[in-house]
């Protein structure tokens, strides 16, 4: 008697997602906020003198990514205009 399935050919495994399929994807602005974090937990362990440009870094970033965050928004907002009309 063997261990093996009796009929394998039933045997589905969900396919893989795919790597760009819509909703999958990480938006750039997001990115860029999570990469200010690194700089603000880096200046946790370095010395005084380096702690003042890793904080001025983190606010840039954290900046630029709330400024690319609030122009998605714009651009979905048009473009939800523009396809409603």
């Amino acid at each position: 008697m063997s261990m093996k399935p009796e009929n394998t050919d039933s045997v589905r495994y969900p396919a893989p997602p795919a790597v760009n399929a819509p909703g999958r994807t990480v938006e750039p602005w997001f990115t860029i906020l999570m990469l200010s974090l690194m700089p603000l937990v880096g200046a946790l362990f370095v010395p005084a003198p380096w702690q003042m440009m890793l904080h001025v870094l983190g606010g840039l970033l954290c900046s630029l990514g709330l400024i690319m965050l609030v122009r998605h928004e714009m651009t979905v907002r048009r473009q939800r205009n523009v396809t409603d009309r």
